[in-house]
């Protein structure tokens, strides 16, 4: 089995030229395995026969943990048979214990190049040089060829929502299955889209502003000068303003500035330092 072309064992002095580095331009799927392992010798048949199946399109590496114990460890290997997935040299993906081919099989899938992301690359590329309408027929035809890509919808969305398309994108991003919109980057994009949506009516900043300046009170303004600075980029400054809005009135649009508030929060993600500085915040006026 290890003779084959995509297979390899690795040891600590190898580890790095085979599966750091190669990672980089190919995944590399490292299976940590010990010679006792009723589990891992139930494994390796059916890698092996991924592995022929995929002909080249990612490398298997295997690591004898009796003889490698420092490598395991290293790794934070807990129990036989640990299978991690290396791209760019980090671990993306990973599982512990036999898995169903079709389990294996959808984990690759997720990471390996495949002729719809070429598409989504070269539209990307068309949408650089601003060829939009080119470039959104391609991503819809990418869309269409390969719906099993997971990929495909954020490119088109995001794609949707840089052009102006918000219709569009919206009834993409409505027709995904829940458990792809719950995902973190879908998640932030179908929050962005909100705000986009928000300003599609909305005067721009200049005559926010000025009647902001005008009334003081005026909190609808305050509300649609926020939208226009995420849409914009500039999160604190609409964190400010969504923040003031909740500090004079807690239930104004029935609770949907605190809902805007979090919209920023899932944009920027938990670690963003914006997220710590003004959660407390939101949180002290609520109480």
């Amino acid at each position: 089995m290890t003779a084959s072309t995509f297979i390899v064992d690795v040891s600590e002095a190898t580890f790095e030229n085979e599966v750091l580095t190669r990672s980089h331009a190919i995944p590399v799927l490292v299976d940590f395995w010990a010679e006792w392992c009723a589990p891992c010798k139930m494994l390796m048949p059916l890698l092996a026969k991924i592995v022929a199946d995929y002909q080249g399109k990612f490398l298997l590496a295997k690591v004898d943990t009796d003889e490698e114990q420092r490598l395991a460890g290293i790794w934070q290997v807990r129990s036989l048979p640990t299978v991690k997935l290396f791209v760019n040299g980090a671990v993306v993906d990973e599982f512990m214990g036999v898995q169903p081919e079709s389990a294996i099989r959808a984990l690759l899938d997720r990471y390996l190049t495949r002729a719809s992301d070429t598409m989504a690359q070269e539209a990307q590329d068309l949408l650089a040089q601003g060829q939009q309408a080119a470039a959104l027929r391609l991503l819809r035809e990418a869309v269409t060829a390969d719906s099993d890509n997971a990929r495909l919808p954020v490119i088109l969305i995001q794609a949707l929502l840089d052009t102006g398309n918000y219709r569009e994108a919206q009834e993409t991003l409505q027709s995904m299955p829940l458990n792809i919109q719950t995902q973190p980057d879908m998640a932030a994009l179908g929050a962005r889209l909100s705000f986009a949506v928000a300003t599609s009516d909305s005067p721009d900043k200049t005559t926010l502003m000025a009647r902001i300046l005008e009334d003081d009170n005026d909190l609808e303004s305050r509300m649609s000068l926020a939208s226009c600075h995420v849409v914009a980029g500039d999160y604190e400054a609409a964190l400010l303003l969504l923040l003031e809005v909740l500090r004079r009135d807690k239930n104004y649009r029935n609770g949907q500035v605190r809902e805007n508030i979090l919209r920023i929060f899932t944009m920027l993600g938990s670690s963003d330092p914006l997220v710590s500085k003004y959660r407390p915040q939101m949180a002290k006026i609520l109480l």
